[in-house]
């Protein structure tokens, strides 16, 4: 005889219903929190903001930047706890920094409080009439409610020898060679060099980077010095760059250019007198080394204060 399947029981109706129900909530919310790639959905929005103050950081000029957040879920990126950030870009074309391919990769996890919350609301709430004042007053409210913890990341930057003649990095190089030439030592054999006993040179008004020249590990100012009777006197000037450990770019082994004419040759004079110009706290300078043509400059960018190893992990 033919057996005959039993019916199910009102029970049993209702459970298979049931999981059925939850079966499909639980893949709605799933698409509501994941993307295709079973992302958490706020991961898009906060690499966008990251993307945005990255941009920022370089001059507006990032070209291909690429930038990938690590979080566990969509509730861990609203309280700020990013567990890592890897930041690329193939070169930096802007007015003010002109760079090649660089990165910037978190050191450890970041709990930046509601900091990627106010970068996304905030405007929001501007736009939709908030007001701008009221916005400002929310935000520090949330700011205070969820502190910033200190944070920090390592960076990597490639500069070739036509970048070092633009925008800020001409600005800097100059700001540097005025340093190293207030120091008297060097000012004194730049005077002797130029045959110049009464001085004058000590007493130039300004020094100008006309071009920088990279030499291996080393790089070269062709400068002018500006005389107190409006003549210029070119000299060239080459140093070793180095980091400091307090946001310093040193510059330990200046050397002058001598060319005593025949029959001697010429030599580069060390002038023994290390010269450091101070970047503000924020940018830490580890390493800077000659790759190809270019100088490789890497480090940790600290915001916060800064840990006791500020280096970040970062090896010479």
């Amino acid at each position: 005889a033919e057996e005959g399947r039993a019916p199910l029981s009102r029970g049993e109706r209702s459970s298979g219903v049931r999981s059925v129900a939850c079966s499909a909530w639980t893949k709605a919310l799933e698409r509501v929190r994941l993307d295709k790639d079973r992302q958490p959905r706020l991961k898009k929005v906060v690499e966008g903001v990251f993307g945005v103050a990255i941009r920022l950081m370089l001059g507006g000029g990032a070209q291909n930047l690429r930038v990938q957040v690590e979080a566990s879920s969509n509730r861990q990126i609203a309280m700020g706890r990013i567990a890592g950030l890897n930041a690329e870009w193939d070169s930096v074309n802007s007015v003010l920094l002109q760079a090649g391919s660089g990165s910037i990769k978190s050191v450890g996890s970041w709990d930046l409080g509601l900091l990627p919350a106010i970068f996304v609301g905030f405007p929001l709430s501007v736009l939709f009439g908030f007001g701008f004042f009221w916005s400002i007053l929310l935000s520090a409210a949330l700011l205070l409610a969820a502190p910033v913890k200190p944070f920090s990341a390592s960076y990597t930057i490639l500069f070739s020898q036509s970048d070092l003649n633009t925008g800020a990095l001409k600005l800097l190089l100059t700001a540097s060679l005025d340093a190293i030439m207030r120091n008297s030592l060097l000012g004194a054999a730049v005077a002797a060099a130029a045959g110049d006993l009464q001085g004058t040179l000590q007493s130039a008004t300004g020094f100008k980077v006309r071009s920088a020249d990279i030499d291996g590990r080393k790089l070269v100012f062709n400068s002018d010095a500006e005389l107190p009777d409006g003549s210029l006197f070119s000299f060239t000037l080459r140093s070793s760059l180095q980091g400091g450990g307090n946001g310093e770019l040193t510059f330990p082994d200046p050397e002058l250019f001598v060319s005593p004419g025949w029959p001697l040759p010429d030599f580069w004079l060390p002038v023994f007198s290390a010269v450091a110009l101070d970047l503000g706290s924020t940018i830490r300078i580890a390493q800077v080394e000659s790759r190809q043509g270019s100088l490789a400059v890497s480090g940790v960018l600290v915001f916060g204060k800064a840990p006791e190893d500020w280096r970040g992990g970062v090896e010479d």
